[in-house]
């Protein structure tokens, strides 16, 4: 993954994340997202959350969908 768009997903908000061919460290404050991210790529790569098995609350509140 090069370029990773995250839309719908948990309380992310459209993020674009620019990936190097190395690697990549994710890193901020509690409740900042990382591992909404790293759940986004998991959904993208296995289609279901490490988290919940339930996609719908994986789905941010305000979306129909997330992609």
């Amino acid at each position: 993954i090069t370029r990773l768009t995250i839309t719908g997903v948990r309380n992310l908000v459209s993020p674009v994340l620019e990936l190097s061919a190395g690697a990549d460290v994710l890193f901020g404050d509690n409740g900042s997202g990382k591992t909404s991210i790293l759940e986004a790529v998991h959904l993208l790569s296995v289609g279901k959350s490490f988290r919940t098995p339930t996609a719908r609350s994986l789905i941010h509140y305000d979306a129909e969908q997330c992609t």
